[in-house]
């Protein structure tokens, strides 16, 4: 799925997950540990961005969110559900720093996406994202290739949650040196902005 990268800064109001969701991830004996098994119990207990055709939606995860065993440890979700293809659109994914002072957080996604069936079609890593002092966010092309993904499930490296972005290479680098430090986190302030495929000049 070709992709194209682009920095947004906005600021959007943030939703909770649905009550009971929490206690019922807390209470499972059998907590999913695949991604598809993550999607499933997140779609069985409600916990589900609806993502517009067009238009923008904004979530939250809080501090006390359950986390879930996945292949780079313990993380935070957020699984989006796609809007039913219907012409080629772009999704714009924005995580924004959260925090004031010297120390602030910003929530890093990776990503699996599904069909309605909960089998995988692909992902994406973190190089498919790119920041500034604000935020970070990349832009996908949804289009016939892709028109059967109908889950996105967003998550974080759960690893490296805690650690200092700044060293060379990292996302976000120039505003976590000297005195401000910007750390990875399982909390998280996103955005999710769709719009129709722009046509050929």
């Amino acid at each position: 799925m070709p992709a194209r990268i682009i920095l947004l800064v906005i600021v959007g109001s943030l939703t909770a997950a649905p009550p009971g969701y929490s206690q019922a991830s807390a209470n499972n004996q059998n907590v999913p540990q695949t991604p598809s098994e993550v999607a499933r119990f997140l779609v069985d207990h409600g916990a589900v961005v609806q993502v517009p055709v067009k238009g923008k939606v904004n979530h939250s995860i809080k501090k006390e969110a359950p986390t879930f065993a996945m292949p780079q440890g313990a993380t935070s979700t957020v699984l989006l559900r796609l809007p039913e293809y219907q012409s080629p659109y772009v999704m714009t994914i924005t995580s924004y720093k959260k925090g004031f002072g010297r120390t602030t957080e910003v929530f890093i996604p990776s990503g699996f996406y599904f069909d309605s069936e909960f089998q995988q079609l692909g992902e994406f890593g973190e190089e498919r994202l790119a920041g500034k002092v604000e935020s970070l966010a990349a832009e996908f092309d949804f289009g016939d290739t892709s028109r059967n993904a109908r889950y996105l499930l967003l998550y974080t490296r759960g690893d490296l949650v805690g650690q200092r972005l700044g060293m060379r290479g990292d996302l976000l680098g120039r505003v976590s040196s000297g005195l401000f430090r910007l750390e990875r986190s399982l909390e998280a302030k996103l955005q999710v902005e769709t719009k129709p495929e722009t046509e050929p000049q």
